[in-house]
């Protein structure tokens, strides 16, 4: 590897000032950054990464399920990734489903002659909402000082599946450190390392373009300087006011992942809208933030919404329908929700999350009270995802393949391409504050999704 890899580059006195440097729009990447790839060439030529899985989707590959079942030799990831493989693995091998592995965990790897690395990171961010009660904040504070303490740390960890603290005071449990970096943890300076603006997210999104050849490293390099050292018209219009909402519109608990919400019905209102069709779902994993009472700015929607997947008008019978809405109640648990379950827009519809999976939901019924017909032709607006176009594999899809329109190594669903919108959620998002820009954004819960079994 070369000296300026990434991130044994930035642990260095120069790497360090060409950051401050950066931060005051006195150096580049170009120049600089180019070799920082070295090692992503080097895996895919020793045949250990798969550039075309990577550049998909970020949640393409199923790292955790692989790693446990031995099908995966390596992946990137944290601590809590692999405590659960730990702990998945041996549970898999009592029950005879895989093969007992031992795993391990790696630093990330340095030029010659300097130190290992560790990315750390807080665990959880815990604050006090001063707009409670004073007894409740006592409370909180009480619990913020249980946490504080060695004891208190040494439960979240376990709790939470981590293994370092921040307390200074704090005394290593060797149980809690992975098996592999024990000689590591205690070495080291620690480096603050913050680059400004969205420059992190801004390269994440040209590595992928890299990845799937669709530019160059150098063409890659040379816009996120200009991203950064003269703005663009969309880092503009990302700090530009675009329109208002009256009161929040909450992501929390992963609610749009098994109940109507308000937040779901405004994103699958604007999709309906901004495609044309009767009809609009939306799966809740795709979105990924709330609206807050107020002022919207351009870059909000890129946060509710970051997904990259095309909105396209599918043609299909009700039967399909039907069973597009049973896969999204498949995944419909308590403990985590799926990302497949449905925000509705032009329909409502009934289920029971008590009953087993494709067997929960209860009846469709279209805005007039007219029940769904197993035999009509509906348009629905759906995402290019969720037909295929990312194919079914490695979980992509979401197993909507009754949709499926573009994936040719899987039955072709029962369904017509009416049209490929070019949109994306948030392109939606946009064109709906565009239009309604004197207006607030007011939407209500409707009744569109009911679950019988949270009414027993």
């Amino acid at each position: 590897m070369d000296r300026y890899m990434v991130p044994d580059f930035l642990g260095t006195v120069e790497g360090m000032k060409w950051l401050a440097d950066f931060t005051d729009k006195k150096a580049a990447f170009t120049g600089v950054w180019e070799k920082s790839f070295a090692l992503s060439d080097a895996l895919v030529e020793a045949g250990v990464m798969d550039p075309e899985a990577i550049s998909l989707q970020r949640n393409s590959i199923l790292c955790h399920q692989r790693l446990v079942k031995g099908t995966l030799a390596a992946a990137f990831g944290d601590s809590a990734l692999y405590y659960e493989c730990v702990a998945d693995n041996r549970k898999a091998a009592e029950e005879g489903t895989a093969e007992a592995y031992t795993y391990r965990m790696y630093p990330l790897l340095s030029d010659e002659g300097n130190e290992p690395w560790f990315l750390f990171s807080p665990s959880a961010l815990l604050g006090v909402n001063n707009a409670i009660s004073e007894e409740k904040q006592n409370a909180c504070r009480r619990i913020l000082e249980l946490l504080s303490t060695p004891e208190g740390q040494e439960a979240l960890m376990e709790d939470m599946g981590t293994g370092m603290s921040c307390l200074t005071d704090y005394r290593q449990r060797e149980d809690l450190i992975p098996y592999g970096v024990e000689e590591y943890v205690e070495s080291g300076y620690i480096y603050n390392v913050l680059f400004p603006s969205k420059t992190v997210e801004y390269l994440g999104g040209y590595v992928r373009k890299v990845m799937n050849e669709k530019c160059t490293v150098e063409e890659a390099l040379q816009a996120i300087d200009r991203f950064y050292c003269e703005g663009t018209d969309e880092s503009s219009y990302d700090f530009s006011v675009i329109g208002t909402v009256s009161r929040d519109l909450l992501l929390e608990n992963f609610n749009v992942r098994f109940m109507e919400t308000e937040l779901g019905n405004f994103i699958a209102d604007c999709v309906a809208e901004a495609s044309g069709a009767p009809i609009a779902v939306v799966n809740g994993g795709g979105i990924r933030a709330s609206f807050y009472q107020g002022v919207v700015y351009g870059g909000d929607i890129a946060v509710v919404c970051p997904f990259d997947n095309q909105v396209v008008v599918l043609e299909m019978d009700g039967q399909t329908l039907w069973d597009m809405l049973e896969n999204g109640l498949s995944t419909c648990t308590e403990e985590f929700p799926g990302g497949r379950f449905l925000q509705v827009s032009g329909l409502n519809y009934i289920f029971d999350s008590s009953k087993p999976a494709g067997n929960r939901l209860v009846s469709v019924t279209l805005p007039d009270g007219k029940a769904l017909d197993r035999n009509e032709s509906y348009q629905v607006a759906v995402t290019d995802y969720m037909a295929g176009a990312r194919s079914y594999a490695e979980g992509n899809g979401d197993g909507y393949t009754m949709l499926n329109f573009y994936d040719d190594s899987v039955p072709k669903g029962s369904v017509t391409l009416i049209k490929e919108t070019g949109l994306l959620y948030r392109d939606a998002l946009a064109l709906y504050f565009e239009r309604h820009r004197d207006t607030a954004v007011d939407v209500q819960l409707e009744g569109r999704i009911t679950d019988l079994a949270q009414e027993k």
